[in-house]
Order: structure tokens, then C-alpha cells, then sequence
């Protein structure tokens, strides 16, 4: 036992060290520090021994949930090479059972962390295992592991319409055996034992360890290969097409963003949502809609909104060689202004219509689930405050061509805040409601910020290639 709990222990350090060699040391300061800390500000705020403790206890936890979760599980799937795994198959061994100890020790903690609380325990460790499992596929290169993190966040908003056999112990036995399959065959997947499949899925891998770093979070997963042939036919069409070059200036982004690759994810999240509203119809009827619950399919309206448009940034950084050559074409305008009008209005119109697919389908998902048009009405006008980010995808190009997400993130907030002062104001004087007039201001303030930055991109260089200048 003390041969295989040093093993663990050597493991652990390996993986985490492999992400960052100071995370092993930087997560034992907020191990020991976060407790302090938090507990002070409990303290000060309750005055309860008891509280404060309960509070304090959980910090290490969160610590420790995190490092495994972001750090451990990626750096343990690429520690397992295709030589390793064939070499040193007690590694392999070692790390399987270390995920499946992580995945344990997780569940219990989130479990015994809501115990003094309303929700059902069984359901909330049926969702930590479901959610752990995707994060674990996610981390091996499989994209289905996204769909796996997002299906707990679904119950959550169907809670009230599941039905009660979903939630009877029978129910949740079923589940826990499912998911434990599941569990078996994602180790499999995820640890691979050598051969060609493993050398295979080394790309996979390694791009989605890129992708959990800051640098790497916006980069795009490679296109289906259905999505190429479609992308290839339309290059094909623009190309032909000498009278349209926005055309040709849209497929510069490549088969990772053509419309099949932006809104399959969106179609098939409607899909499930059906999929889902169908078996709760079918099995247990349809209770009322959870009002409460708009709100975090909002945040997923903002999230979605900010990818996109950091993706699209990425992908002018990233083809700067591809202009050079596209500024040769013949149909391409010489002229900057005329250029710039071109370039900028094609970025408009995609964003404009990624918001209204991204609206749309979480409009037509809360119809599903039985919401009423009041809540229909509140969801389309919280829509209406990522407007104002239409205006990121006008800019001078020649000399900025990256676009920071903090950067989008604070400008949203700070239109936000202006459409809620000047409701507020609104509302004070006329007494109008609130929300409605905020969502009016967001829309005029869009159009707003659009008209100004457009004279500034069309005034500006030739932008192509993207960042010369910057």
C-alpha cells in the first residue's frame, strides 16, 4: 500500500508540474493561506466560531477540486504516451486509479459541501460524476465531453419538470450504474495502452491541453469533415463570383468558421433540448417553467457572444499570409476606404447573425420547456445587452488585429451600467419599467457606437494584412 501511495504522490507532483512547475507550491499557499483568509472575513462578518470553521474547512477542498480538475486531469493524459503506455504500463495503471481516487474524493466533497442544504444528494453526486467524466473526455481530446459538463447545467434548469421517477431511489440507481459504465469506458478512452489509435489521438490531446491555458482557450477545434466539403463549395462559388469579394473575404476564416461549423453547436443544443423536453413529456408530464433559471442561460448568451468574437479575431491574426496574397486578387478593391467597407460590413452582418441565432435558440429552448411569454419577453430583452458588442467587429484592422476578452467583458459591463443609469433615470422621471427601457437603451447605444467606430474604419488604412502597424 505505501508503494502504491507513492506512486500516487509522484504522479500527482508530475502532472501538476507539467502544466506549471510552481503550481504545486501555489496551490499549497492557498491550501494553507485561503483558510485564513476566509475565515477572517466569516469572522468578521457572522461573529460564529462555528460558521467560521465550516467555511474555513471548505477552502482547502475548493483547492484541492481545482488543481485536480484544471491542472491534474490534463497534465495526467498527456503524461500517458504512446511509449509510456506500452513501456511503463504500471504508470498507466497508477494513473487510472489516481483519476478514478480524484473523481471519488470530488464527488464526496461537492456531496458533503451542499449537505446542510435543500438539494437532493443523490441527484447533486449524479451531476458531479456526469460533469467530472465530460471534463475528463474534454481532457483526452473528445469533444462529446462538452456535452457531458453542459447536461448537468440542463437538469438544473428542467429540475421541475423531471420526472418523479428520474428523482426515486430506482431512478438513481439505474443512473449511478450508467454513469460508472461510462466512467470505465472514459479511462479507457482518455489512457489509452499504445498502437496507432493513440498516436492518433495525440493531436487531439494535445490541442485540448492548449486550450486550457489563457492563450489557448479561443482557439477552434478542427472542423468536421462534412463542414470542409461544405466550406470548399462555397470558396468554390466565391471565388467565381469576381463581382462580390466580400464573398472571398468570408472564407479567408477558414472552414472553422463557416456558418455549418458556428451553428451546428447551437442546433444540437436545441436538439437536446427537445431530445429532453420530449422523455419529460412522455414519462412525467410538464411542470411550470423555472423563471429563476434565465438568468444563467443569459450568462450563456454573453459567454457564446464573447467566443465568437474572440475566435474571429483570432483567425484575422492568425491568416495574415492569406491577405497578402488576397490584396492580388483582381476583384479585391485598391482603394482603402472601399476596402474597409467591404471587410467591415461582411464582420458586422456574421455578428449580427450569430446573435440572432444565439438568441433565437435559447428562445425556442425556454419555449420548450413550457416558459411563458412574459419569460420569453424578459429573455429577448436581456439579449438586447450584448448588442453593443457588434461594435468590437468595427475597428482599424491594419493596426489592431487581436481583441482581448477582458477587454469585451469590460466594455459590456460598462454598457450594461450605462442602459441600467439610464433606465433608472427613465424610471424616476416617467415611471416606465425598467428592464424594457434598458433594453431600448442598449439597442440605440449599439447603433450609436457602430455609426462612430465605422468612420473611423472606413478613414483608416488598408486593412489588410491585419496588424501591420500594431
Amino acid at each position: 500500500m505505501s508503494g502504491a501511495v507513492r506512486d500516487y504522490r509522484l504522479l500527482w507532483s508530475a502532472a501538476l508540474a507539467s502544466r506549471d512547475p510552481r503550481a504545486k507550491w501555489v496551490f499549497r499557499l492557498l491550501a494553507l493561506g485561503g483558510p485564513l483568509a476566509v475565515g477572517m472575513l466569516v469572522w468578521m462578518k457572522t461573529g460564529v466560531l462555528v460558521e467560521t470553521l465550516a467555511f474555513a474547512a471548505r477552502v482547502p477542498v475548493v483547492v484541492f477540486m481545482f488543481a485536480a480538475l484544471t491542472y491534474f486531469m490534463p497534465g495526467a493524459v498527456r503524461m500517458n504516451t504512446p511509449e509510456t503506455a506500452r513501456l511503463v504500463p504500471r504508470m498507466r495503471r497508477r494513473l487510472m486509479q489516481l483519476t478514478i481516487l480524484v473523481w471519488a474524493t470530488s464527488t464526496a466533497a461537492v456531496v458533503l459541501m451542499v449537505s446542510d442544504t435543500m438539494l437532493p444528494l443523490s441527484v447533486v453526486a449524479l451531476a458531479t460524476l456526469t460533469w467530472l467524466i465530460g471534463l475528463g473526455l474534454s481532457a483526452g481530446g473528445y469533444q462529446t465531453g462538452a456535452l457531458l459538463q453542459v447536461a448537468p447545467l440542463l437538469a438544473a434548469v428542467w429540475r421541475d419538470q423531471l420526472p418523479a421517477v428520474a428523482l426515486s431511489p430506482t431512478g438513481a440507481a439505474i443512473a449511478a450504474l450508467m454513469l460508472l459504465a461510462l466512467a470505465a469506458r472514459t479511462l479507457e478512452l482518455i489512457f489509452p495502452n499504445g498502437g496507432e489509435r493513440h498516436w492518433r489521438r495525440r493531436g487531439a490531446q494535445a490541442r485540448a491541453m492548449a486550450r486550457t491555458r489563457p492563450e489557448g482557450l479561443l482557439r477552434h477545434v478542427p472542423a468536421m469533415r462534412w463542414s470542409g466539403r461544405l466550406y470548399a463549395g462555397a470558396l468554390r462559388r466565391a471565388c467565381r463570383q469576381r463581382r462580390h469579394p466580400p464573398a472571398v473575404l468570408l472564407a479567408l476564416f477558414g472552414p472553422v468558421l463557416h456558418w455549418s461549423q458556428r451553428y451546428m453547436p447551437l442546433l444540437i443544443l436545441l436538439l437536446g433540448a427537445a431530445l429532453f423536453t420530449g422523455l419529460f413529456r412522455l414519462f412525467g408530464g410538464m411542470g411550470p417553467f423555472n423563471v429563476k433559471w434565465l438568468g444563467v442561460l443569459c450568462q450563456s448568451l454573453l459567454f457564446a457572444q464573447l467566443f465568437t468574437y474572440g475566435q474571429r479575431t483570432l483567425r484575422l491574426a492568425d491568416t495574415r499570409a492569406e491577405q497578402g496574397l488576397l490584396r492580388l486578387a483582381p476583384s479585391v478593391p485598391a482603394a482603402a476606404a472601399r476596402f474597409n467597407r467591404q471587410l467591415n460590413g461582411s464582420l458586422l452582418r456574421m455578428a449580427l447573425l450569430d446573435w440572432l441565432a444565439i438568441v433565437a435558440t435559447l428562445l425556442a429552448m425556454s419555449a420548450l420547456a413550457g416558459a411563458p411569454a412574459e419569460a420569453l419577453l424578459l429573455q429577448a430583452q436581456a439579449g438586447c445587452f450584448t448588442l453593443p458588442l457588434l461594435a468590437a467587429n468595427v475597428r482599424d484592422h491594419a493596426r489592431h488585429v487581436r481583441q482581448a476578452v477582458l477587454l469585451l467583458i469590460g466594455g459590456l459591463a460598462a454598457s450594461t451600467a450605462f442602459s441600467f443609469g439610464i433606465a433608472w433615470l427613465v424610471q424616476s422621471l416617467a415611471g416606465t419599467p425598467l428592464l424594457p427601457v434598458a433594453a431600448a437603451a442598449s439597442i440605440v447605444l449599439a447603433l450609436g457606437v457602430v455609426a462612430l467606430r465605422w468612420r473611423a474604419a472606413v478613414a483608416a488604412p488598408y486593412a489588410f494584412p491585419a496588424g501591420r502597424f500594431a
